[in-house]
């Protein structure tokens, strides 16, 4: 009877270690260049006699508990083997030591085991600024953005405002999204932009600021008609970047004014097209506006049934006295 219990317990542990596995975390591991890295296993529940450790398919380090470590010169001083759990530290990392690595392990049973891992070494990314065109940057014109730097990179990523930017009608990405393509440039692309460079272990950004030149859109605000003797006054607006010089043309005389125009006390012969010409030096675009304004004579008695026909400049109509019932002929001299 014990020796078929003894019999039943030997299987049952021979049954345990061939359940042995080599568990490694999720593959791939990730390193930066010059850092280091630790082979983790989960700990095995029998005694380890030998241990090998392979770089695509090449030993690089070999281990027996009855003979000295065996390391593959190029590994001297950078690799750490722990005899008991069979775990590996591998120093120094360059590019060259991405690739597959093979744990194979023997207990003192004599059972043998095996597993891999991968390991993926990165050069840190680093981004040194966004070139775009030479010279201004003018609406509707084609712009091309290319964010520079080195290192390993996966991904980059750009964004307006802080908020990720996707292709659309207008903004086109080439060369894995190294260059953005925004055509065409609309005011509305203004703004603070900002590309990032990453790959799993490192990232780094860069910044641009952009300034869309346009116009100018010119409008006048004002009313087109005034009473004699009221001040005329009409706004030029000019949408535009950077602002317009500004040109006012009055009945077709010039006359230096800034956006808004002023005339005081005006009379009739101020009548006529008032003229806002607005010339941005960036863009080359010159733009006007025209108002008609109408000044007409205040309202008097002998016109409250119609309408009077207003006399030719420079001359006021003949109106009646109340008090001598006489006629008083008023007479204004222009220019």
């Amino acid at each position: 009877m014990e020796q078929l219990m003894m019999v039943i317990l030997f299987i049952t542990l021979l049954k345990g270690y061939n359940q042995e596995q080599i568990l490694f975390p999720p593959a791939p591991i990730n390193k930066e260049v010059g850092a280091s890295v630790l082979f983790t296993i989960e700990p095995f529940s029998q005694p380890i006699k030998a241990i090998r450790w392979n770089f695509n398919s090449s030993d690089f380090i070999i281990y027996s508990d009855t003979e000295s470590e065996i390391i593959d010169p190029q590994y001297q001083s950078r690799v750490v083997l722990n005899h008991t759990t069979a775990e590996l530290e591998l120093k120094y990392l360059t590019m060259a030591d991405s690739g597959k690595y093979t744990l194979i392990v023997t207990f003192v049973t004599g059972i043998g085991i095996a597993n891999h891992t991968f390991l993926q070494v990165y050069e840190p990314v680093l981004s040194f600024g966004i070139v775009g065109p030479e010279g201004y940057l003018i609406e509707h014109n084609r712009a091309n953005f290319t964010c520079m730097g080195n290192g390993t990179i996966s991904s980059i990523m750009w964004k307006k405002d802080n908020e990720i930017l996707d292709s659309s009608s207008s903004i086109t990405f080439l060369d894995d999204n190294r260059t953005m393509v925004i055509n065409p440039l609309m005011r509305s692309d203004t703004g603070d932009y900002q590309c990032t460079l990453s790959n799993p272990v490192s990232s780094s950004s860069t910044y641009y600021g952009m300034l869309v030149n346009y116009g100018p859109d010119v409008r006048l605000l004002g009313v087109q008609t005034f009473e004699e003797g009221s001040d005329i006054l009409l706004l030029c607006l000019a949408d535009s970047e950077p602002v317009p010089t500004v040109t006012w043309t009055v009945r077709g005389v010039p006359s230096k004014n800034p956006f808004l125009y002023v005339t005081e006390n005006s009379n009739p012969s101020d009548t006529g097209d008032y003229n806002c010409t607005c010339w941005n030096p960036v863009t080359g675009i010159t733009t006007s506006a025209v108002q008609y304004v109408t000044v007409r004579w205040p309202s008097h008695p002998i016109y409250q049934n119609k309408q009077p026909t207003p006399p030719p400049r420079g001359r006021l109509p003949a109106l009646p006295d109340k008090q001598t019932n006489e006629t008083h002929i008023y007479c204004t001299a222009v220019g």
